[in-house]
Formats: C-alpha cells, sequence, structure tokens
C-alpha cells in the first residue's frame, strides 16, 4: 500500500479541475521516492465520460498500460530508481454497462427536468496514478524529466511539488521544458 502524501502537497494537489494541467506531487525519504500524478482525464483520453464502446475501452487500457509503468515518463538524473509499487483509478472511465443502463433508467425516471441530475450532466473524471518507487539514493537525485507531453498533447503544463528530508520546492513544467531541477 502506497503511504499518503504529506498534508501539505495533498493541500496543494486539490486545485480546481482545469483542462490542460496536471500536477505531479514527489516526496523523497531515505531510498524510497513516493510519487501522485493527478490529470483531468481529458488531459489523456480527449473525453471524460466513462468509456461507452470498445474504441473508448482501449484507450483507456492504453492509457492505464502506460502509467503503470512510470520508468517511461519520468527520468531521474543523479540515481537510479526502480518502481516497487503502483496504483491507479483507470477503473473509474470504464462503464459497467449494467450498471449504466440501470443510472440512466433511474435519472430518466426520477430527474423531472433538474440540471443536477446525477453525473451525466457535469463529468469531470480524474486520473491518478500512484507510485512508490526505491532509489539507490533519493538525495542523490539532480532533476526529474518527463515524456508526458509529448505523449499527452493534452497536457499543457504540469504542476510539480516535491519534499525531502532537506527541503521542499515547486516548478512548472512545460512542453519546452520538460526537466525540474531539485536542487
Amino acid at each position: 500500500m502506497i503511504v499518503c502524501m504529506p498534508t501539505a502537497l495533498q493541500a496543494q494537489q486539490h486545485e480546481a479541475h482545469v483542462h490542460g494541467i496536471a500536477t505531479l506531487s514527489m516526496a523523497f525519504e531515505d531510498t524510497t521516492l513516493e510519487m501522485a500524478f493527478e490529470s483531468p482525464a481529458a488531459n489523456l483520453l480527449g473525453f471524460e465520460h466513462r468509456a461507452k464502446d470498445t474504441e473508448d475501452r482501449q484507450r483507456v487500457e492504453a492509457i492505464a498500460s502506460t502509467l503503470r509503468a512510470p520508468d517511461k515518463l519520468f527520468t531521474f538524473a543523479g540515481t537510479k530508481c526502480v518502481t516497487t509499487d503502483v496504483a491507479l483509478n483507470t477503473e473509474d472511465l470504464i462503464a459497467d454497462e449494467h450498471k449504466h443502463k440501470r443510472e440512466h433508467e433511474h435519472e430518466h425516471h426520477h430527474d423531472h427536468g433538474h440540471s443536477d441530475g446525477g453525473k451525466h450532466g457535469n463529468e469531470h473524471r480524474e486520473i491518478k496514478a500512484e507510485y512508490r518507487l526505491s532509489c539507490e539514493n533519493t538525495a542523490a537525485i539532480q532533476s526529474v524529466s518527463t515524456s508526458m507531453f509529448q505523449r499527452y498533447p493534452g497536457i499543457e503544463k504540469i504542476n510539480l511539488m516535491w519534499v525531502s528530508d532537506t527541503g521542499q520546492g515547486a516548478a512548472t513544467l512545460s512542453p519546452s521544458s520538460d526537466t525540474a531541477s531539485l536542487n
């Protein structure tokens, strides 16, 4: 089980749902690096509704497969890190056909024209990935780079926050500046 991110990072991480913007939080301790990546689903998938057809489901599964391999998404200069745990929330993006039909029928019979009738009208789904990595020496990590912008053009900016035994910091990553110094 992945340990929760420090409270200061959690507070910063829960910003408003803004398309184009994602967050990456990192906490370093001894040889353990914990990361939490969060993004509106539209940034990665191009949609936020639950996957309703085969094409949507395949897209969600492809995103999940990529997110399960953080070594392909993030590079750390200064030390070697190996992924030991990954947690994703992508199951919420794949519609359960029977449940979806029941929810739709329930809303149809009980909505009576109310604009706040259920989840279908205003869906703002997030994709969250949490990682635990074992590193030779987290204190030696000089910078982090990401390939997220090349893989997912819907991401325009990643707000990066980190904490370690020696301090904390923040940076903004973008397609033209996809590396942040952690010193």
